[in-house]
């Protein structure tokens, strides 16, 4: 049992004061958050946590999609084109199948691939992702997809 200055007999009333002094404490947390700053989770598990991004740096959003469909995750994989058509690719988990993304490398222009562009499986959700400098591992639901440098 806790004992607190100023708790009633009844038990519930003094959780709802908390909850109320909860409540109030959060709103005046997140109003105190200049807009200028972007957090982000990172880690896992235990050794999680929500980190500042470019501290002390200003924080400028390069690019802005919307996209149609809820996207379940998405990896940032390295370009291994040919063409002179530098940036990189995002490989987006949809609900239903896998969507490429080509991002050129001054975020201006977003291009999507179809299946017959892409080397990766697009039929299928992706499930997880490994990528290297030259190689990328894609799973989903139904294939194990392995691009490299070389197969481009």
């Amino acid at each position: 049992m806790v004992l607190m200055k100023g708790a009633s007999k009844d038990p519930k009333s003094d959780q709802s004061k908390l909850k109320k002094r909860s409540r109030s404490t959060e709103k005046a947390r997140a109003r105190s958050l200049p807009p200028d700053r972007v957090f982000a989770c990172a880690g896992r598990g235990t050794t999680g946590a929500i980190v500042e991004l470019r501290y002390g740096i200003q924080a400028n959003i390069g690019l802005d999609l919307s996209y149609p469909s809820p996207i379940r995750r998405c990896w940032a994989v390295p370009n291994f084109e040919d063409v002179p058509n530098p940036g990189f690719f995002m490989l987006l988990a949809l609900p239903q199948r896998s969507a490429l993304l080509h991002i050129s490398h001054d975020h201006s222009e977003v291009s999507e691939k179809d299946q017959d562009a892409a080397n990766f499986d697009l039929l299928s959700t992706t499930i997880a992702v490994y990528s290297s400098r030259d190689l990328v591992i894609q799973i989903t639901a139904t294939n194990v997809t392995i691009v490299s440098a070389q197969s481009w």
